[in-house]
């Protein structure tokens, strides 16, 4: 059998999606599948090279997505020829389209895996009822958290499944409490990214409280999403006056990352939006206390506030976050306690159960004999009208914006 996955930037960034499509071609590697990976290049022809070790059965396919008719057609046709059995899309609502309109008359079954929260991935466009006609195209849904379903349509909550993200199990444990290190650090794991991932509120929540907490330093480690964010970045930590106390390792491979949070006593993640984040759930496996802001949904999915962290009120406010970040740094016997609850997530994200589940649902699909966008017009389909005349327009993302999040005025 051969899958064909989608994730947004395979060839670019080390990030969460990018790690499950890595971690699904090889798990399908060993039922003997093959995977071909779609990716997104933004137009660097020079982006060819997989982010993550893939097995020799995966083949990467590098294009320039686009709202142009003749993209459609350079997507249907990668398509066609690579003979797929099933196509899984796991990103959000704008790349679930680019699929729907190409595979709509090939007869392959389609899975629709979102990951950003409902309530953030439906901004993307004016009418939230886009994201919920995309999934009635799908054969199958797939969301990360089971209370994510409630926003699924109730007629297409049968075709829903729930697989959250998996994690290695750590070989090491952090010491939260830092008993025998001389300096403690804060971390945080995410690519640089201001408008999501709020590297800039998380700088200055430390360096609000930097001069009461001399014996502590903050890690940044993840890929700058791109060249201007990265000069954003340093600029924020010269102008804090946080060098030598701020640090960015960049993207790290897996051992080095699993080493870097071991060695680390705080994971705090401040994001605007997430779906449910793989870097947060490693680091509450290494049994690291965590910080996230309450209002974050996906975060405060993964964080619970007073059992394995800490929730700062609110969404984006260096305040909050600091007050939160000082409370843990000035009370070893909080972190010792939270830590204990933070490693529970292991057995609930084991890695070889949750890629058997998802070779189940790859199974599941392939089964599907009569895919849903084989009725498009035929009027048995709750968004027919609305999903066949988007699909006939010459574009058909002219009503997506920016992702849209209360308070983020960046």
């Amino acid at each position: 059998m051969k899958i064909g996955l989608y994730c947004p930037a395979m060839t670019r960034i080390r990030g969460g999606i990018e790690r499950l499509a890595a971690d699904l071609a090889w798990a399908f590697d060993e039922q003997e599948w093959r995977t071909v990976i779609y990716t997104h290049n933004r137009g660097d022809t020079t982006a060819v090279t997989p982010v993550y070790d893939l097995p020799a059965s995966a083949n990467v396919v590098p294009l320039n997505f686009r709202d142009q008719p003749e993209f459609g057609d350079e997507l249907r046709q990668a398509i066609s020829s690579a003979g797929l059995a099933v196509v899984c899309v796991m990103d959000v609502v704008p790349a679930f389209w680019h699929f729907i309109r190409a595979v709509k008359d090939l007869n392959v079954p389609l899975i629709l895996s979102e990951h950003f929260a409902p309530s953030i991935s439906e901004t993307n466009f004016r009418d939230p009822r886009v994201r919920r006609a995309a999934f009635s195209c799908a054969d199958i849904i797939h969301l990360l958290v089971p209370s994510y379903a409630d926003t699924i349509d109730f007629e297409d909550r049968e075709r829903t499944h729930v697989i959250p993200n998996p994690i290695v199990p750590p070989l090491r444990r952090a010491d939260a409490v830092g008993r025998d290190v001389a300096r403690k650090r804060f971390i945080n794991v995410a690519r640089i990214h201001f408008a999501q991932k709020a590297q800039d509120v998380l700088v200055e929540a430390f360096s609000l409280i930097a001069s009461e907490i001399p014996d502590w330093d903050l890690l940044c480690v993840g890929n700058a999403h791109n060249a201007e964010e990265e000069r954003k970045f340093r600029e924020l930590v010269e102008r804090f006056g946080l060098n030598g106390r701020v640090m960015w390792d960049g993207g790290l491979e897996h051992d080095r990352l699993y080493d870097a949070l071991s060695e680390s006593q705080v994971f705090v993640l401040p994001s605007w939006f997430e779906g449910s984040p793989i870097s947060l759930a490693e680091g509450l496996a290494h049994g690291l206390p965590a910080i996230g802001f309450e209002k974050c949904e996906g975060t405060n999915q993964l964080i619970c506030g007073g059992a394995n962290g800490l929730l700062a009120p609110g969404l984006g406010d260096p305040k909050s976050l600091s007050r939160a970040m000082l409370q843990l740094a000035k009370y070893p016997r909080l972190r010792l306690e939270y830590s204990a609850k933070a490693e529970e997530i292991r057995q609930e994200r084991a890695k070889t159960r949750l890629l058997n589940d998802w070779v189940g649902l790859m199974r599941k699909a392939k089964d599907v004999t009569s895919p849903r966008l084989g009725r498009l017009g035929s009027g048995e389909m709750r968004y027919d009208n609305a999903v066949v005349s988007r699909l006939a327009g010459e574009k058909i993302l002219s009503d997506v914006r920016a992702i849209s999040v209360p308070g983020n005025t960046k």
